[in-house]
């Protein structure tokens, strides 16, 4: 995660039991607000190990979102069957699971271009509906193969 060096980060703590996940998260704080801001991703798949991930993943992201901070996920979380203008998705356990963390924490999905193919797999998520007013998808960073 790149931050700019005129900002006030403090790197967030993951707890041991997380340490499988790719996740990383900062608080970051801007003219007096406070934000969460967290980094991560899922390998693409949807095994039982690759479930056990996801639900390890939103126990996770529930530690971290239990703040009264802004909060902003962001990452490549593979989950291309999800329809974002609907905030529904097929009804396996990993979607099911994934898009009841994400109804029942009243968070917003901002991306709604594909970034993969004809697909959104890297997503923003934001318990503020108004956070962002200017998302654009551009051509991949250094190697990412992911827009």
């Amino acid at each position: 995660m790149f931050c700019r060096n005129d900002l006030s980060v403090e790197s967030m703590a993951i707890p041991q039991r997380f340490y499988d996940i790719e996740v990383v998260c900062v608080d970051i704080k801007v003219k007096g607000s406070i934000y969460r801001i967290i980094g991560y991703y899922r390998p693409p798949g949807f095994s039982t190990v690759d479930y056990e991930y996801i639900d390890n993943s939103i126990r996770c992201f529930q530690h971290l979102c239990s703040t009264h901070h802004t909060v902003v996920i962001m990452g490549d979380f593979n989950m291309p069957l999800v329809d974002w203008d609907l905030y529904s998705s097929p009804d396996t356990p990993m979607y099911s699971a994934f898009i009841h963390f994400i109804n029942n924490y009243g968070l917003h999905q901002y991306v709604n271009k594909p970034t993969r193919d004809d697909k959104i797999l890297d997503i923003v998520l934001s318990s503020s509906d108004s956070l962002v007013n200017d998302m654009q998808i551009t051509a991949p960073f250094s190697i990412n193969d992911n827009n």
